[in-house]
């Protein structure tokens, strides 16, 4: 099952789904920042920048 179809699979209305969607989108970009994030702090650790 494709996940993004699955919003819409309990019938919601489409604003009910944008959000939904647009939360995930929010959740998926949090995810990759704190990576990034976390990333660049152990970088600058190991090089003692910072």
């Amino acid at each position: 099952m494709r996940p993004w179809l699955s919003v819409m699979q309990d019938n919601a209305s489409a604003h009910t789904a944008a959000n939904t969607l647009e939360g995930r989108a929010r959740g998926l970009l949090n995810r990759f920042s704190g990576r990034q994030t976390r990333l660049i702090l152990n970088q600058s650790k190991l090089f003692g920048i910072g």
